[in-house]
C-alpha cells in the first residue's frame, strides 16, 4: 500500500494542470518472454527450450509538458505477457517405432487426425500505473524525436495463480520514438519500447522468474 500511495501522490498534481496536458491513447504489440534462474540443472535446460510469445496491450494517460523539451506522463495501462513452453509428446503409436528401441515422431501416426504433441504456454495479465519522464532531443519540421523512461506499478490479474505468484510488480518502461504533428491539437507517436519486471514472479525464494517484453508502441496525443 505504501508503494501504491507513493505512485498516486506522484501522479496527483498532473491532474490539476489539465489545461497544459495532452490525453494519450496508445496500443502496443510485440514479443514477451521470461528470465528464470534456478539451482536445478533440469529446470534450466527446460527454460532454454522455451520461446518468446506474441504480446499486446494498451492504455490511456496524461502528458504534462515541462518547458519545451520535457514532459511527465502517467495513466492506466493493460498488458498481456507470456511465453511458449517446449512442445511435449503426449502420445506415441506402435507404427512410429524406429526399430531401435525408440520412437520417431516424424513417422505418420496410426490416427492422423489425433494430436500427438501438446503445445503449452504461460499467459499473464497486468493492469499498471506508469510514471515516465519524456525528453525531446530533436525537432525537424513536424517531427519531434524523444526518449522516455520510468517505473510502473503493475497488478497481476490471474486469480488462479495468485497463491504462487506475487500480486504487485515493479516494472521499468523505456521507449525511443517520435511525435508527428497531424494538426495543432493532434499528434501521432510511434516507437520501439522495452519493459522489464524487477519483481520475482514466484513467492518461493528458490525460483527466480522475471518478465521482459519488446515491441512497438503506437498512439495519439490529443491537446486540451
Amino acid at each position: 500500500m505504501k508503494l501504491l500511495s507513493f505512485f498516486l501522490l506522484l501522479s496527483f498534481p498532473f491532474f490539476l494542470w489539465g489545461q497544459k496536458t495532452t490525453l494519450d491513447i496508445n496500443t502496443t504489440i510485440g514479443m514477451s518472454h521470461r528470465i528464470m534462474t534456478s539451482s536445478e540443472s533440469l529446470l534450466t535446460l527446460l527454460r532454454e527450450e522455451e520461446t518468446a510469445k506474441f504480446s499486446y496491450g494498451g492504455g490511456v494517460g496524461l502528458s504534462i509538458p515541462i518547458g519545451n523539451k520535457f514532459a511527465i506522463k502517467t495513466g492506466l495501462t493493460y498488458q498481456k505477457l507470456g511465453y511458449n513452453e517446449a512442445p511435449e509428446m503426449i502420445l506415441m503409436w506402435g507404427n512410429q517405432h524406429n526399430g531401435q528401441g525408440g520412437f520417431d515422431p516424424s513417422i505418420p501416426s496410426g490416427e492422423p487426425t489425433f494430436p500427438t504433441t501438446v503445445y503449452t504456454s504461460g499467459d499473464f495479465h497486468f493492469i499498471g500505473i506508469p510514471v515516465a519522464l519524456r525528453h525531446y532531443f530533436l525537432q525537424k519540421n513536424k517531427l519531434n524525436f524523444f526518449i522516455e523512461a520510468g517505473p510502473a506499478l503493475n497488478f497481476f490479474l490471474n486469480e488462479d495463480k495468485l497463491d504462487a505468484y506475487q500480486k504487485v510488480h515493479l516494472f521499468v518502461n523505456t521507449m525511443i520514438g517520435l511525435d508527428y504533428n497531424i494538426s495543432e491539437k493532434l499528434l501521432l507517436y510511434v516507437g520501439p519500447a522495452f519493459r522489464y519486471d524487477f519483481t520475482d514472479f514466484h513467492k518461493s525464494s528458490a525460483l527466480k522468474e522475471k518478465q521482459i517484453s519488446m515491441g512497438l508502441d503506437i498512439g495519439l496525443r490529443l491537446g486540451f
